[in-house]
């Protein structure tokens, strides 16, 4: 569940990412095109930006995590300005204070927390850079733009918590991914509506651009999988059926 397995397949383009919020810059750009750079043996460096009104968001969150046992090469700049649409608000921010305040020093510090390598900036600061499914969508975008060929493997029921992601992050941005979703099948009891696995067809139906396959026996999986990771064309979520 919630698990990325990558195929690399490497085309080799570029061209500056839409995005629709800034929070999936460390996923996408981070996550994401650091890994399907190393999956296709390139070097370049790869740069995330985000600013500290998106820092508390939970996706940024997840991505930082991720970003802590990359062990690889990742430049995440985090412009602490405090400024954002709205004023900022939790914990985490009384923390980014401190370190404006010790220049860097306090030993209250997010980023090595996250096992991030931390540098301090006076005019921004400047970081080297448990998978969920909102992350694992925006970063097989990002191994999709980089060349790659993802397949992503997710239990059904939970890619509909990634479906901003799906929309905005994956489809918008024209990368093509194969993503397997599977059911409980009798694993699960009859009261149990949180896993029924009932929405996944029904809601990647309404984002254009998203192809739904639903295989019915083993050859037609095989044969599905096979056309989603080759199709050049669009995305291909391929679905397995409950046993």
């Amino acid at each position: 569940m919630g698990k990325a397995n990558s195929l690399a397949v490497c085309i080799v383009h570029w061209s500056p990412r839409l995005i629709g919020t800034i929070w999936t810059q460390v996923h996408l750009h981070g996550g994401g095109h650091g890994q399907g750079r190393d999956l296709c043996g390139r070097t370049e460096n790869v740069i995330a930006f985000i600013g500290d009104g998106s820092l508390s968001e939970g996706e940024a969150l997840e991505g930082l995590d991720n970003a802590g046992e990359m062990n690889t090469n990742l430049i995440i700049i985090v412009n602490d300005n405090e400024m954002s649409i709205a004023p900022n608000h939790g914990g985490i921010y009384k923390g980014l204070a401190e370190l404006r305040a010790t220049n860097g020093a306090s030993e209250h510090n997010l980023f090595r927390a996250f096992g991030l390598d931390y540098r301090y900036v006076a005019d921004g600061q400047f970081v080297d850079a448990g998978i969920a499914e909102q992350h694992a969508v925006a970063e097989i975008s990002g191994i999709a733009k980089a060349g790659g060929k993802p397949v992503y493997e997710v239990a059904s029921t939970f890619l509909q918590r990634a479906y901003d992601q799906l929309q905005q992050d994956l489809v918008l941005q024209g990368n093509a991914a194969a993503i397997i979703t599977a059911g409980f099948g009798d694993a699960i009891g009859p009261g149990d509506n949180t896993h029924a696995s009932y929405f996944p067809i029904a809601m990647t139906n309404t984002i254009p651009g998203l192809t739904g396959l639903a295989p019915a026996i083993k050859e037609e999986y095989f044969a599905m999988l096979d056309w989603s990771i080759d199709h050049a064309g669009g995305l291909d979520p391929a679905r397995l059926l409950r046993s």
